[in-house]
């Protein structure tokens, strides 16, 4: 995967068959990578924004449609 994806040429874009490549790939190798190309860009940084809302109610929601 290292040929795909890599720090130094992580602004090109992946072509279609590359992409379906890292299909193949172990979910811990994929997420160990992106983790890597994160922190290689934006360090360990994390941001958040006043104006952003999140309506928990709505996600907090019970889904389950079972009655008794």
């Amino acid at each position: 995967m290292n040929s795909i994806i890599n720090i130094e040429n992580r602004a090109r874009q992946l072509s279609e068959a590359q992409a379906h490549g890292l299909l193949d790939e172990p979910q811990e190798v994929l997420l160990t990578r992106a983790a890597k190309l994160r922190d290689h860009g934006h360090g360990r940084l994390i941001s958040y924004s006043r104006k952003v809302f999140i309506p928990l109610t709505q996600l907090c929601r019970p889904t389950s449609t079972v009655r008794g």
